[in-house]
């Protein structure tokens, strides 16, 4: 992902945000307050003043945002700027809600952004219709979130919250919420924050260790993928036996581990090096253990899913192999090869041609437009539809580029659809001309 200069260096000043902010306080109405805590701040379900009623009550057709309020010196309310100005050039791609305004004023500071509709992961994962094999790409998913915020942003933005309640699944994917905590990486601060966070999900850091890093994002996402894994809540201090315990495979288990490492230097350098970890473990590791509520036993669907899955994928190892092979051969063996196959294309065309106009005593009874089609069809058709699979198409993907993003299926349906409207107007054009002669 491409990096972009240091964003929040263009911010508006201080007077223009206060002048915006005594201009649009005024532009939304609250329909339900979440939390109202003087000293973090309140979050709020609002409309557009104005928007419609139905029934003397809220109209569910009116969309609705979140207004988040903070005190004037909040780290949180600088980050949904940063976020806010990093979406206006593109920087994302749909994992952080929309930001519509981030304004200042003399006491507080206020965000609002679109409502994210879809279940929380905890919510998400308790409801027990996840598979194991599915919790892999999902946490996959999550991965490239945080990685929008570690890798597309200068300085990284630090989460330092990430939990199940603060991950909502929608529609377009795993949406990252409540940036309340955040804050941007400041190089060579020794340390920068204490005591908060939630405590299991919280690396040590974020008591008064140390300075908070995309590193501790990577211990919260180690404890996630636990509660992915098992539908419980990750212990203080995770080891290999005690992760095993609990049903997770070893394999996944070490990674989960060298993530929440108590020492920082000794988990993963970055989420993309947590990604690789994760996707390189082979897929029958998520399908050995329980999932979250199933009682120690894959569902009878889920274990039929998985099989499915299992077998697809040797099915493409198998087929990518075999590709593989067939890319050593020398281009001029292919020519040769093209050459026999329409050589046997040329011979089924003239020996159904001549079956058509010099039939034998018994197909002479039958009409013309008949002998057409039976020998159209069955000689010509039929042969060229397999020579059409058969080609050696290296050199047309070479001087036809758009057929490089074609797949084998996609080109022979084509070659196969231009066969048969051959035949078809061969068959029109014998039984109004051919008749006459």
């Amino acid at each position: 992902m491409d990096t972009t200069g240091d964003i929040e260096s263009n911010f508006d000043s201080e007077l223009d945000c206060f002048l915006r902010a005594c201009g649009h306080d005024d532009r939304w109405r609250v329909i339900e307050v979440l939390k109202d805590d003087d000293a973090t701040g309140s979050t709020e379900v609002v409309v557009p003043v104005g928007a419609s009623a139905a029934h003397g009550g809220f109209n569910s057709a009116v969309p609705r945002y979140v207004r988040k309020v903070y005190p004037v010196q909040s780290d949180g309310a600088d980050v949904y700027e940063v976020l806010q100005r990093a979406q206006q050039v593109g920087l994302f791609s749909g994992h952080v809600p929309k930001i519509v305004e981030c304004l200042r004023g003399p006491e507080r500071r206020s965000v609002v952004m679109e409502y994210v509709e879809g279940p929380t992961l905890s919510e998400y994962i308790s409801s027990g219709n996840v598979s194991p094999a599915a919790v892999k790409y999902l946490f996959l998913q999550i991965c490239m979130a945080v990685r929008e915020l570690h890798e597309c942003i200068n300085p990284p933005v630090i989460h330092r919250d990430l939990k199940p309640s603060n991950i909502i699944i929608s529609p377009s994917g795993p949406q990252l919420i409540d940036f309340g905590i955040a804050r941007l990486w400041h190089e060579g601060a020794e340390c920068d924050t204490t005591h908060f966070g939630t405590r299991r999900y919280a690396p040590p850091e974020q008591f008064g260790f140390g300075q908070t890093s995309v590193r501790s994002d990577i211990y919260a996402l180690g404890k996630v993928l636990f509660f992915c894994l098992t539908g419980r809540q990750p212990p203080n201090a995770m080891d290999v036996s005690s992760c095993e315990e609990d049903g997770v495979a070893h394999s996944i288990a070490r990674v989960i581990c060298k993530a929440c490492a108590f020492d920082p230097r000794e988990r993963y350098a970055s989420v993309r090096e947590l990604s690789s970890a994760v996707s390189s473990l082979p897929q029958q590791v998520w399908m050995k253990r329980p999932g979250p509520n199933s009682g120690g036993l894959l569902a009878p669907f889920d274990s039929m899913v998985n099989q499915a899955q299992g077998a697809l994928s040797n099915a493409r190892g198998v087929a990518g192999s075999f590709l593989r092979l067939l890319r050593r051969i020398p281009r001029w063996a292919g020519v040769i090869w093209n050459l026999l196959l329409l050589c046997e294309l040329a011979l089924c065309v003239m020996g159904s041609q001549f079956a058509i106009f010099y039939p034998n005593a018994f197909d002479s009874a039958l009409p013309f437009w008949f002998r057409v089609m039976e020998y159209d069809l069955l000689t010509v058709v039929v042969p060229a539809a397999l020579v059409s699979i058969l080609l050696d198409k290296r050199g047309m993907w070479k001087r036809v580029p758009v057929f490089r993003n074609c797949g084998q299926l996609q080109v022979c349906l084509v070659g196969t659809g231009v066969i048969v409207m051959c035949f078809t107007v061969t068959v029109c054009a014998s039984l109004i001309a051919l008749p006459k002669l």
